[in-house]
C-alpha cells in the first residue's frame, strides 16, 4: 500500500510538472491574455511566449494597423504570446526563456512593430511572421 501510494504521488508531481507549454508568469487574472494557441511544432521547452507590458487590456484590443486583427489577436493567435498587462516594464520572453527588454515609453503600435521585428527574426518566428503577413496580404 505505500509503494502504491508513493507511485502515484510521483506520477502526479511528473504529470503536473512536465506538462507545461509555457513558463510561469507573475500576473494577476484580471491583467492576464492566454493565448488559446500552442506551437508544438517547435523543439523548444516552451511551446508559448510571455510578453509583459505597460499597456492595458483596452490597448491590446486596439486593431492592429488597418486590419480586422487586434493586437491581441496577432499575438496570441499567430506568435502564441500570452501577455501580462500593466506591469512596470515592456519586454518578451521567448521559447527558449531568453528575456528581450523594450523601453517603456513606447506606444502600444511602435511595441508592437519592435515585437514583431524582433520576432521574425528568429528562426521559428520568421516562420510564424510569414503566416501572419500572408495572411493580412503583405507578402514577404
Amino acid at each position: 500500500m505505500k509503494n502504491l501510494l508513493q507511485l502515484i504521488l510521483c506520477l502526479t508531481l511528473i504529470t503536473s510538472y512536465s506538462c507545461s507549454k509555457s513558463q510561469t508568469m507573475q500576473c494577476t487574472e484580471d491583467n492576464y491574455i492566454k493565448s488559446n494557441f500552442i506551437n508544438d511544432s517547435n523543439k523548444m521547452t516552451n511551446k508559448q511566449r510571455n510578453i509583459i507590458s505597460v499597456f492595458t487590456k483596452d490597448d491590446w484590443n486596439k486593431k492592429y494597423q488597418n486590419t480586422n486583427f487586434s493586437y491581441q489577436e496577432i499575438f496570441t493567435d499567430f506568435f502564441y504570446c500570452n501577455i501580462c498587462c500593466n506591469s512596470s516594464s515592456n519586454k518578451i520572453i521567448s521559447y527558449s526563456g531568453m528575456e528581450y527588454l523594450f523601453d517603456n515609453s513606447l506606444s502600444i503600435s511602435t511595441f508592437s512593430e519592435e515585437l514583431i521585428n524582433l520576432i521574425g527574426s528568429m528562426s521559428i518566428g520568421s516562420k510564424e511572421n510569414e503566416k501572419l503577413r500572408d495572411t493580412l496580404g503583405m507578402g514577404k
